[in-house]
């Protein structure tokens, strides 16, 4: 068994419909993940619009890896909430998408973990209708800065399903694609 603790961060005001959150996991200590996380969303509210607030929480939940059962809880730190400070008006729906990679293969496919950043000012899109060539390369920088400094510890979670166990897998890199990702729907 390999303790996972999950860090939620939430997102709200009327740029989001409903309840809508972003799930990053680790196997360390949450302050390790959590200071990493306040300073990467700090960077991406830039162009994030004004009626949008992120959350990152000071408490949640631990789980076991192998069987998804809740095992306890932790709780650290400050609240933290970024209001988005873009400019100009926004696209519901539609936005980035960070991918966080691992060195796994489960089920023959190599275990990825996205992020969905919905949704963005206008000014983040190019004239070809993908993301500004400049935006990719800024928030790449950031997306390494932020898996260099959550060490070794941010992990992506294939939950058990099926009788099969969930596994863990370390994130040793990212990209941010350059194509405009639609969130049709976020679980929270």
């Amino acid at each position: 068994m390999v303790a996972i603790s999950r860090v939620k961060v939430e997102f709200s005001g009327s740029a989001v419909t409903g309840p809508a959150a972003s799930s990053f996991y680790t196997t360390g200590q949450v302050q390790n993940l959590r200071n990493p996380l306040v300073t990467l969303w700090t960077a991406l509210r830039l162009q994030m619009p004004p009626t949008l607030t992120v959350t990152i929480p000071t408490t949640g939940e631990v789980f076991d890896s192998v069987t998804g059962d809740l095992t306890d809880t932790w709780s650290t730190g400050t609240p933290v909430a970024l209001v988005g400070t873009g400019a100009g008006g926004f696209a519901a729906g539609v936005g980035a998408r960070l991918v966080w990679k691992t060195a796994g293969v489960t089920n023959n496919r190599r275990v990825r973990g996205s992020t969905f950043v919905v949704p963005l000012t206008i000014a983040v899109y190019g004239a070809d209708g993908t993301i500004d060539n400049a935006v990719v390369a800024d928030w790449k920088t950031k997306c390494s800065d932020f898996t260099v400094a959550t060490t070794t510890d941010l992990v992506i979670w294939t939950r058990p399903r099926g009788g099969t166990p969930g596994k863990v897998q370390g994130v040793t890199g990212s990209d941010v694609p350059d194509r405009v990702s639609t969130l049709r729907s976020r679980r929270t």
